[in-house]
């Protein structure tokens, strides 16, 4: 009996001692479903909406990290793809490059892109980004108990207060 145990646990160090060196740790990982030059169009609009200063409130995923990956893995693909027509038209739209303006004008670019006149499909893009990278934001930890105090173990009830 101790033999076939013995046997198991050989077999299953084998099999995953092979599988180890395929698997990836890094976690510089891209989104797929992105080309680098809208990578890096989404990352210069995440630094003008949230340029985060401050190393106190700076999120563990960088805010646009987290905005491909939420996009990549819980849009359903009509929203992928009106999402990703949004950022080609917010693109082509723009005389000069966003990433190269600067960042006065990036936030006159975004708030007319948000503006009721704007292209449908560019003011989803902006909002549905903007929502994202404040959603990054205010689940840190260090946003949640600094700023909303919150705690993960729940402070004493106290049933019968007198009221004078």
């Amino acid at each position: 009996m101790e033999r076939r145990q013995a046997i198991r646990g050989i077999t299953i160090l084998a099999v995953g001692s092979s599988l180890l060196p395929s698997c990836n740790f890094t976690g510089d990982q891209k989104a797929s479903f992105f080309s680098n030059k809208e990578a890096k169009q989404i990352a210069a609009i995440c630094g003008a909406i949230l340029p985060v200063t401050d190393e106190k409130f700076k999120p563990e995923m960088s805010s646009e990290a987290f905005t491909m990956m939420a996009v990549e893995e819980c849009y359903s693909p009509e929203e992928k793809e009106k999402y990703k027509l949004g950022l080609q038209t917010f693109m082509n739209s723009a005389t000069e490059d966003f990433t190269k303006q600067g960042k006065d004008q990036q936030l006159e670019v975004l708030k007319s892109a948000l503006s009721e006149g704007a292209d449908e499909n560019v003011r989803y893009f902006v909002s549905q980004t903007r929502r994202l990278i404040l959603r990054n934001f205010t689940t840190t930890k260090s946003f949640m108990e600094g700023q909303r105090s919150y705690s993960m173990i729940p402070k004493p009830y106290k049933a019968c207060i007198k009221i004078s």
